[in-house]
């Protein structure tokens, strides 16, 4: 089922169907669509798609030579990269020639020769009437590869990152929930697409969780484990990691120290690989630059989050229980008290789509924004603020069975006067009081956030 990625897809058609050399990546972590994506681009634009394996270089060519000559009708057999390309520059001088090399790390993992080889063959591809797409999982290899001073710096004509879908576009896959329970979905399946497609949605999101992540047969009950596995090595330091962020700890030091690693220096490093992988951010203070020091550490992976919350850390009771008990004992007590923190997280990405959609207007900069007031002599905390031509404006995010009321407005308002805004926002999941109404400028209820005009 191809779902979402339109805009990717039409960047790639537009980019191979064209008459000039086109070298391009499409690269993102493991399931995240990137063959999905480019098997739906091979089914609307005839080309050749091959996977490297993990293989040798020497087997990974003999196969990419017969997958490629099997294309054209032919069966010869290359022994070098070189001699392929050679094979493919001789065939596009009668017609436009789309070759698709997935998982292409594994042709140089083990022998890094070969990027010089690909430089080579690339700088003689760009009079020829070729497209070349490389795809891959190892994001921080990818990057490595195109960087400064690497043979392949400079030469993309386009690259295309695979980012997880936001609420809006993993809703496509259980559209029939009603709006409340796609927001609780993605709080506990997050944007993965792999991840999203086992949902079934003739089932409840009780039914589901139970089904894919707490029996112990389910599909996705060691996922976030294998893909740990999958990509790392110290695999318990990283878990603690992400525990401990997950726990509550959102500074270095914290972070640091409950995770017993003990060095800020070396968890910095480990953190900037879960962060190349998507499952941790780094939050920056609304209006703090780039490199300030006023940042917070988050669990950006809501699957990870859940999975840390609910399951590793209850592995012992789920062991004992039955599966529906523990779901009933566990998870559902504290389901929307987790689903309230990501909750802050959709209105982000609401706010995002909204903006992107508006001919004038657009967002500048979103964050959430914390301080020491001193009108107020204590710690402040807004949910989200944003910058536009017109000026700041602030949101009160709440998840919650109580209607947001007159007191939430006012104190909204008074914690903000450090920003100085001029309009005050709520997103609230059980609706507003008529006060509350008065002193807002923005009301959006949880159907407001699934506007067609979104899509």
């Amino acid at each position: 089922m191809f779902v979402g990625r339109q805009r990717e897809l039409d960047l790639l058609r537009q980019r191979v169907k064209g008459n000039t050399f086109e070298f391009g990546l499409v690269y993102g972590r493991r399931r995240i669509g990137k063959t999905t994506l480019l098997k739906k681009l091979i089914e609307q634009t005839p080309g050749i798609y091959f996977v490297a394996s993990e293989m040798d270089l020497a087997y990974n060519i003999r196969k990419l030579s017969q997958t490629v000559t099997g294309h054209f009708g032919d069966r010869f057999v290359f022994s070098t990269l070189e001699d392929i390309f050679a094979y493919l520059q001789d065939k596009s001088r009668q017609r436009r020639v789309l070759l698709i090399i997935d998982e292409f790390t594994y042709l140089f993992s083990k022998e890094p020769g070969v990027q010089s080889v690909l430089q080579g063959i690339i700088d003689d591809l760009v009079s020829y009437d070729i497209a070349l797409v490389l795809s891959g999982s190892q994001v921080g290899m990818i990057e490595d590869v195109i960087s400064y001073r690497k043979p392949l710096y400079g030469r993309t004509t386009f690259k295309i990152k695979l980012e997880p879908f936001d609420y809006y576009d993993s809703a496509r896959f259980y559209p029939g929930y009603p709006v409340e329970d796609k927001i609780r979905t993605y709080a506990v399946f997050g944007g993965i697409p792999y991840v999203l497609s086992k949902i079934d949605e003739r089932l409840s999101l009780a039914e589901n969780i139970i089904r894919l992540i707490v029996d112990k047969d389910g599909i996705l009950g060691e996922e976030t484990e294998f893909f740990l596995k999958r990509e790392l090595r110290a695999t318990s330091t990283y878990g603690m990691i992400i525990h401990a962020i997950a726990g509550g700890a959102t500074r270095l030091s914290e972070i640091s120290d409950k995770s017993l690693v003990h060095n800020t220096g070396t968890t910095s490093k480990y953190i900037k690989t879960l962060m190349d992988l998507g499952i941790v951010r780094k939050d920056i203070c609304f209006s703090e630059r780039e490199s300030s020091r006023k940042t917070l550490y988050r669990i950006s992976d809501h699957f990870f989050d859940f999975h840390d919350r609910f399951i590793h850390s209850n592995r012992s009771k789920q062991a004992l229980m039955s599966s529906g008990a523990f779901y009933d004992t566990v998870i559902k007590p504290e389901l929307d008290q987790y689903v309230s923190r990501v909750y802050e997280d959709v209105c982000k990405e609401y706010l995002i789509r909204k903006s992107r959609r508006q001919p004038v207007g657009q967002i500048t900069e979103i964050a959430r924004y914390w301080a020491n007031h001193t009108g107020l002599k204590r710690e402040i905390e807004i949910d989200l603020a944003t910058k536009d031509s017109m000026g700041v404006t602030v949101y009160e995010c709440k998840w919650t069975n109580r209607p947001f009321d007159a007191s939430d407005a006012k104190n909204l308002i008074n914690e903000s006067t450090v920003l100085s805004p001029y309009r005050h926002g709520g997103f609230s999941k059980s609706g507003f009081t008529d006060e509350a109404l008065r002193h807002l400028d923005i009301a959006l209820t949880p159907e407001s956030l699934f506007d067609p005009s979104l899509a």
